[in-house]
Parts: C-alpha cells; structure tokens; sequence
C-alpha cells in the first residue's frame, strides 16, 4: 500500500451543474490505497467473508422512486435489455456537446469512443500503468 497525504483541493464547478456549485476548497486527510487495482478474486474473498451485496444487487424500495414503472422496481428486472449500439444515447445526454478528458483536452482519434462502447481488449499489466487510460487501453 501507499501513503496519500492529505490536503485541499478546488472541489465543484461554478460553470457546469447547478448541482457541482459552489466551487469550493475541500480539505481531505491522508490516506493508504492499495497499489494495484483488486483482482475478481480478491473482490471474491471479499463477498464471501463480508456478505456484502452492491445496490444493484438490492431490491429497491418503491417509496425511493415514485412515479417508476412497476417492472422497473423488480431487481434485475432491466438486465436483459440491451444497450442501444453505438451507444447513440450519447449524443442525445451530451446535448451534442462534447466533453473535456480529465487532462483538459478534448478527445478524438479512433480511441476516443469504442465501437462497443467499452474496451473489448484483455487489460494489461495494470500495476505497471502510470497515469490515466483512454478508452480501450485498458
């Protein structure tokens, strides 16, 4: 594991969502993380030895979620409805805006977008990885 130390950073946005403003200094406190993303099985032993179950795996209360089709209430119940191919959903949830990388640049190029919206590669070493992923690079 590795030591994070804490401190403050710009937290919010003053020029996008209502919901992201203020933008304000927040202060956090250090912190170890682990320095290799956790394997299926470590994540295995995990549920095993916790029970733990993600909130996917719940059933969601009605009284969250009024005005929801009943059939959407039913745990799973929208798993087996594929996703529209190419993803044009993005188009229509950007505004046809498009959005800035976490490095501030715009991205274009055949890694831009997978065709399946997703990497269809294996992922590599990713204990040796150094900085952040475009997509279908990992």
């Amino acid at each position: 594991m590795t030591w994070i130390a804490g401190g403050a950073f710009r937290m919010g946005s003053d020029h996008h969502y209502a919901e992201e403003a203020p933008a304000r200094e927040a202060a956090v406190a250090g912190f170890w993380i682990d320095t290799a993303p956790v394997t299926n099985r470590q994540f295995a032993r995990f549920v095993r030895e916790t029970g733990w179950t993600s909130f996917a795996e719940r059933t969601p209360d009605p009284a969250d979620y009024p005005g929801a089709p009943p059939d959407a209430l039913v745990a799973g119940s929208l798993v087996f409805t594929p996703p529209p191919a190419p993803c044009p959903w993005t188009i229509p949830a950007a505004g046809g805006a498009t959005w800035p990388a976490p490095t501030g640049a715009i991205p274009s190029g055949p890694t831009a977008v997978s065709p399946a919206c997703g990497s269809t590669r294996r992922p590599r070493r990713l204990d040796r990885r150094r900085g952040l992923c475009r997509l279908g690079q990992g």
